[in-house]
């Protein structure tokens, strides 16, 4: 049996963004993929960086080799509901190896403890741990440990706006539509309430602050809990609608 190279370096943990982590994971979980390579994120809105960090991500899960190519287990990621979840589990234990060895649950450490815990293993500065860690509990989000913390982030990055029709005549071509979408820049993520009737957009980075960040997790669960107290006050449930029973 061939002894592994001790030379060969292992990748680092990712450290990729949460909105580029659900990219990722949308791409390779919606099409089939023998070999990937930067240029395929590039093609979907990446920048350079973060392409690479695609790909350092993706092989640091054991999903691409070295040279690009995909293992079985990007196959296993295609797969849907719990049968998923379960695969990704199983990745996440062999790649995050080392923080699993020493806690069997480290996706319900407090944040400082999260951070710290990749800097001792990993051998991270601060600067890279702190949004290791947050990436670590996305990918527990996906895999199922964890409950959502944020909503799906909206990117507005180069789509171009379909035309509108003309309005009839006599009709005044000023007059704001109640489905016009709000531009929103950058990154950002949104939390609905009131059914939909009420939406809080925020910076993505900020929510992912909150996660990690005990003082701002506090705070935003106190607006969060305020918004949703006036609401339930002041906007009145959409009434369903009962079918008779005969």
């Amino acid at each position: 049996m061939t002894e592994p190279d001790k030379n060969v370096r292992k990748p680092s943990p990712t450290y990729l963004s949460a909105p580029r982590l659900e990219k990722v994971f949308e791409l390779i979980s919606t099409r089939t993929l023998n070999e990937v390579s930067t240029s395929y994120f590039e093609q979907y809105g990446f920048g350079g960086s973060d392409a690479a960090l695609a790909m350092g991500t993706l092989k640091f899960l054991g999903v691409l080799d070295e040279n690009g190519k995909a293992t079985e287990k990007m196959r296993s990621l295609q797969l849907r509901g719990e049968p998923r979840q379960k695969a990704l589990q199983e990745i996440l234990k062999v790649a995050y190896a080392d923080l699993f060895k020493t806690m069997p649950e480290p996706f319900n450490l407090t944040s400082d403890e999260l951070i710290n815990e990749f800097m001792h293993h990993y051998r991270l500065s601060p600067r890279v741990g702190k949004p290791a860690a947050v990436a670590f509990l996305k990918l527990s989000e996906f895999a199922g440990w964890k409950e959502p913390t944020t909503a799906t982030p909206r990117k507005r990055e180069g789509v171009a706006s379909a035309p509108r029709a003309a309005a009839p005549r006599g009709e005044k071509q000023n007059k704001a539509k109640e489905t016009d979408t709000p531009m929103i820049p950058g990154d950002v993520a949104s939390v609905k309430l009131a059914e939909g009737k009420v939406v809080l957009y925020l910076p993505q980075e900020v929510m992912n602050r909150a996660v990690l960040e005990d003082d701002l997790g506090e705070e935003f669960r106190g607006i969060m809990k305020s918004l949703k107290a006036f609401c339930e006050k002041y906007i009145p449930a959409t009434p369903t609608t009962e079918t008779p029973k005969e």
